[in-house]
């Protein structure tokens, strides 16, 4: 992140990343600003698209998070009790790291969508959980939403 300050100051760029993730070839990632039509929906204007700040204090791209919930035939169920407040934007993380209680409850949610979590073996900083279910189709979207600053609505 320190590198991105110093060519925004050398190189005029503005200090802003964005990256496509897709399932083809053709994801991408851009540094000092961002593509408008390959990043918004067809007809965008520049102010429809949502900005979040980065916290400088942290060692990642961390922003401010709002609510967690599950989305089910297009009605959002929040979870209350989640404990993140932050959310580390990463495109090579292969794995949603967060806190154990905080999985938990997500966990107990999915139950009743037929989600089956065995628990690790150990308990460690970073334990990981495999997670199986009959059909994927029927699962609910994890919905996750970002603010701009903390306080903020999403």
């Amino acid at each position: 992140m320190h590198d991105i300050n110093r060519f925004s100051t050398e190189d005029q760029l503005n200090s802003q990343f964005s990256f496509y993730l897709s399932t083809g070839d053709d994801s991408s990632i851009t540094f000092g600003g961002y593509d408008l039509a390959q990043y918004a929906k067809p007809g965008a204007k520049k102010e429809d698209v949502f900005w979040s700040i980065i916290l400088h204090q942290e060692k990642y791209w961390t922003v401010n998070m709002g609510q967690i919930g599950l989305a089910d035939e297009k009605v959002f169920m929040p979870m209350y009790d989640m404990k993140s407040k932050y959310a580390i934007m990463d495109t090579g993380v292969s794995y949603a790291i967060l806190p154990t209680s905080d999985f938990l409850l997500i966990k107990e949610q999915l139950k009743s969508y037929g989600v089956e979590c065995k628990d690790p073996g150990s308990d460690t900083l970073t334990s990981t959980h495999d997670c199986t279910c009959g059909s994927h189709d029927n699962l609910p979207d994890i919905q996750i939403q970002l603010l701009q600053s903390m306080g903020d609505k999403a």
